[in-house]
């Protein structure tokens, strides 16, 4: 928690400290827990019927707790598709993304290269300045 500038349970402090350091992202982007929230969430909106664009959108709402601006949108959704076509193409690593953690995968049907773009588009919001410093 040092690393995320947690506070000493032995004395309030009324403001937290807000920087960001290399530590921090390598934490967020290799983190089992974090790669394993990342894929259960990617699986779960891939479980819906709505489009990829309504997908991010949920999934950036879920952690972000506001809407999308039209130009985070584009970015999102272009990096996700440019992932759905790598995925289709590579069904090594996409085995290999999805089989992380231990949370059970879900029984029901769903595309798979789809969750995997996903689940690290989810890890990019996870590491949202925004999204780690929530004020």
């Amino acid at each position: 928690m040092m690393i995320f500038d947690a506070s000493n349970r032995d004395q309030c402090e009324a403001k937290r400290a807000s920087t960001n350091t290399p530590l921090q992202a390598l934490t967020m982007l290799n983190d089992p827990a974090v790669l394993e929230a990342s894929r259960v969430l990617a699986e779960n909106i891939s479980l819906t019927n709505k489009t990829l664009e309504d997908k991010l959108e949920q999934a950036f709402e879920t952690i972000v707790i506001r809407k999308p601006s039209k130009f985070e949108r584009n970015k999102l959704m272009d990096y996700c598709e440019k992932q759905v076509a790598f995925f289709n193409t590579n069904a090594p690593l996409l085995k290999n993304t999805l089989a992380v953690g231990e949370y059970k995968h879900p029984t029901k049907k769903y595309k798979e290269a789809e969750a995997a773009a996903l689940m690290k588009t989810i890890l990019i919001l996870y590491n949202l300045e925004e999204t780690i410093t929530k004020s």
